[in-house]
């Protein structure tokens, strides 16, 4: 009775034992899968982080594409970039709502990336901007920001996930302590029961107890291998997906040696997905493959001496290779380490950047050359102190040395002439403080010698729109100073000159007509009281006398007229061109009868000028038109006016006035001229046909254009033999 009641106690206390067991395991295996919950998590989170960078990564390649190439196709790679890692950033929030330092880390992430893609844009849109160089400043400034950004949002993504990979090796170890803890615990209370069924069950066959103890330590070890396995097979997935993970190429090798135990190859044991692309082979034709069999330019690159020298020294190497062979013509940025008796090698495809940095210091060697070719430079200031930094040209016109010599605000204005040193200062202080564009011209001093300077500047923001100082260029402009005022007085000489022969022409005129009139007078005397007494040469003689002083007196009136165009000039008044020429017509209506000439008027406009000088000007051109008739043809001639704007003033006639000019041609089918002559016609005493066929002085036309001049305006002539002629002149516009 008292072992029947030891023997139910027992039972009962195996059965306490056995719930216990059951509580214990059951709490065991729920810590256990909670801590497997959380490391998927925190595998998660990491997976997440890293499609952050390589979709940020992407958004870099993205836009620097776009620089380079001008394919808008790396736009389109570059929005669905900003996309991809604005999601990324929702499901990371969500994945760390409740770790508070984690949280923050995201939101920093997220602001960064929203300023980051904001900078690309703004860089994009530089880069469609015209090539400048203000644009290519703020372009390199924009860029130089943008790097240090991505250099902080990678700061950010490590932190992120060094604190994540923290989590998940602790949360590691207690798994692993609840995986081998759960079965050992169970296994241990399992044994204690067993051990009480045993005494209970003494009876019960001894084989029968070492069979099932048996059974149970295998599956234990069993269970045991199994998790060993999985453990190994996960490590080998995570670190493949980690490896594939990573933008840069990342490959293992071992050393293969000779019988002396010289490395003569490597084997190809691991390798990612960037490899594949990089070296364009994908992993099976890679893994268990020599070095120099699949890559045989490695040898004659002289890497493969340098994987040599890693592997027989242990000194990890860093360098930045051009690599050519097997199809590859890339930049690669190369790390290989020592590992065992191998290496394992990162490399990178940095063949954009390069290209970028070329490109870089291609401008700045054409910035040099440009500010040499121009005598200029570039100067920079900071907000803070307007501390001066000059390029190599504002040195060179400083004379100073750009290593010694540190330029300050003080040193510039000091160089200044002392006649506007004070003024100067003042303007350029005023410029700096109201943040204005400015420009100003100065004398400078500089051993003993003047140079006259032009400096621009103006303000500069950063990316936050916020000033940070001035920019601007400073220009040496003393040889045009030199050469202006060279032109100054040899323009004085020829003004002071022309009015000396304008005086002399108007005075010897005048003065020849007193003689001349007495020569024709007793011309006329001899012939009328002595021509029946003159007989043959006699009398040919006096009327070729008469010819003659009639040709002198014409050609003195001509210059009289010419000398007089500028000196006797009306007050200019708005003048009805149409009434003007219908007078001329008037004047001239005796030779339009005798000719049968048409003359056609459009519609003109109003002119400002003096009546008396564009009433001659149109009458030697009417009179020109009648006189160099076609034989047995009238003369017809059009006279035509309208508004040219500037635009077409530039392109038809190369002068620049943004106000425009009326254009008026008068256009004749007389016997024309040659092309080559359309401005010789207008030098005085110009005759392209002689005396006897076309009378005249040959001033007439060099009248015309001293009277356009005179009113700011331009004649031209064009023509061809036999085809008649066109005048066309331009004047500016009425003044109404």
């Amino acid at each position: 009775m008292k072992t029947s009641f030891f023997v139910r106690i027992v039972f009962t206390a195996i059965i306490v034992l056995l719930l216990f067991t059951t509580y214990v395991a059951y709490r065991n295996i729920e810590k256990y899968i909670e801590e497997s919950r959380w490391i998927r998590h925190s595998n998660e989170v990491i997976n997440t982080i890293q499609n952050v960078r390589s979709e940020l990564q992407t958004a870099v390649v993205g836009h620097l594409g776009y620089q380079i190439t001008k394919d808008s196709i790396y736009l389109a790679s570059n929005a669905a970039a900003e996309e991809g890692i604005y999601h990324s950033l929702d499901r990371l929030d969500s994945l760390v709502r409740g770790d508070t330092l984690q949280k923050q880390l995201s939101d920093s992430l997220r602001t960064l990336s929203r300023q980051q893609f904001n900078l690309i844009r703004e860089i994009i849109d530089f880069e469609q901007r015209p090539e400048t160089r203000e644009n290519a400043w703020f372009k390199t400034q924009l860029m130089q920001f943008e790097y240090e950004q991505l250099t902080r949002m990678h700061s950010i993504v490590e932190q992120f996930r060094n604190r994540e990979l923290l989590n998940l090796r602790v949360r590691s170890v207690k798994e692993q302590d609840f995986r081998y803890m759960t079965p050992l615990s169970l296994l241990l209370y399992s044994f204690i029961a067993l051990g009480a069924c045993t005494f209970l069950f003494l009876n019960i066959s001894d084989a029968l107890s070492r069979k099932e103890k048996a059974e149970k330590a295998l599956q234990s070890k069993i269970n045991e291998l199994n998790e060993e396995v999985n453990r190994r097979t996960f490590a080998e997935k995570s670190l493949q997906k980690v490896l594939d993970g990573s933008p840069n190429g990342i490959s293992a090798f071992h050393a293969i040696r000779d019988g002396d135990g010289k490395i003569i190859d490597f084997e190809w044991y691991m390798t990612n997905r960037a490899t594949e692309m990089m070296v364009k082979k994908n992993a099976d034709q890679l893994i268990g493959k020599r070095l120099l069999e699949m890559m045989p330019n490695n040898k004659t690159e002289g890497l493969f001496d340098v994987y040599c020298q890693v592997v027989e020294s242990g000194i990890t190497r860093h360098l930045e290779k051009y690599y050519e062979g097997e199809g590859i013509k890339t930049w690669f940025h190369i790390i290989a380490v020592k590992n065992d008796d191998g290496f394992i090698v990162t490399f990178s495809d940095i063949t954009q950047s390069k290209q970028q940095i070329l490109k870089i210091q291609e401008s700045e060697m054409l910035l040099r050359e440009a500010e040499l070719l121009n005598d200029m430079g570039n100067w920079r200031s900071t907000l803070s102190s307007y501390d001066l930094y000059w390029s190599e040209g504002v040195y060179r016109i400083f004379e100073k040395n750009a290593i010694s010599y540190r330029p300050t605000f003080s040193d510039l204005i000091n160089s200044i002439h002392p006649d506007e040193r004070e003024k100067q200062e003042e303007f350029i202080t005023n410029a700096l403080a109201s943040v204005n564009d400015f420009q100003t011209d100065f004398r400078i001093i500089i051993r003993n010698k003047i140079k006259y300077l032009q400096m621009k500047g103006r303000p500069t923001y950063n990316s936050l729109k916020k000033l940070n100082g001035f920019f601007g260029t400073l220009q040496d402009f003393t040889a045009e100073r030199e050469l202006e005022e060279q032109l100054r007085l040899q323009t004085l000489e020829l003004k002071r000159s022309n009015e000396d022969l304008e005086q002399f022409a108007y005075v010897a005129s005048h003065d020849l007509q007193e003689p001349l009139r007495k020569i024709q007078a007793f011309g006329d005397r001899l012939q009328s009281r002595y021509e029946n007494v003159l007989e043959g040469s006699g009398l040919d003689y006096l009327q070729r006398m008469q010819n003659a002083a009639g040709r002198m007196q014409k050609l003195i009136e001509d210059l009289l007229t010419f000398s007089r165009v500028t000196r006797k000039m009306m007050p200019f008044q708005n003048i009805e061109l149409q009434e003007l020429i219908a007078g001329v017509v008037d004047d001239l209506e005796q030779r339009i009868n005798e000719t049968r000439a048409q003359i056609n008027l459009s519609k003109l406009p109003q002119v400002y000028g003096d009546p008396a000088q564009l009433q001659r000007l149109f009458l030697n051109l009417i009179g020109n038109a009648i006189k160099f008739r076609k034989e047995n043809e009238a003369p017809r001639i059009e006279i035509t006016s309208r508004k040219l704007g500037a635009a077409e003033l530039m392109e038809k006639f190369g002068i620049n006035a943004e106000e425009g000019m009326t254009l008026i041609s008068v256009t004749d089918n007389g016997i024309g001229f040659d092309e080559k002559h359309a401005e010789k016609i207008f030098n005085i005493f110009q005759r392209l046909h002689g005396r006897s066929a076309y009378p005249g002085t040959g001033i007439g036309l060099a009248i015309c254009r001293k009277i356009v001049m005179a009113h700011h305006g331009f004649i031209f002539a064009e023509g061809k033999e036999g085809q008649g002629a066109t005048f066309s002149i331009l004047l500016p516009l009425s003044d109404l």
